[in-house]
């Protein structure tokens, strides 16, 4: 194409830049991939880089492809075994319960008790 209408393949070219995404696919065995669509040149430095560092781990009984997975996990994630599994856990209670007002009811204070 880029020989043959270099006018089309550089608009092509350009869209499927603009249109550049992130995907994730649910996989067997509670696994999952997630792939991101960049220019070859992007993704070639991305894997570049995955690649370097990963042959600079131990690989501790760990294929190299799971390496490299891990590798990128750790790139983009600041702890890849915790993320997302820090809960955060509000309660609310009224202000009359924390000053002692209430005297019956859900969020009694009983001083003392």
């Amino acid at each position: 194409m880029q020989r043959a209408d270099p006018a089309v393949h550089l608009e092509r070219r350009e869209k499927a830049r603009r249109d550049r995404k992130v995907v994730l696919h649910d996989d067997e065995d509670s696994m999952a991939t997630l792939a991101c669509q960049q220019p070859a040149e992007i993704a070639q430095a991305m894997y570049a880089k995955i690649d370097r560092l990963a042959s600079q781990e131990a690989k501790n009984g760990r294929t190299i492809d799971a390496v490299r997975a891990d590798v990128m996990a750790g790139l983009i994630l600041e702890d890849p075994k915790t993320a997302g599994l820090k809960p955060l856990i509000q309660v609310t209670v009224p202000i009359t319960a924390l000053l002692g007002v209430l005297t019956s009811g859900p969020g009694r204070w009983r001083p003392g008790s």
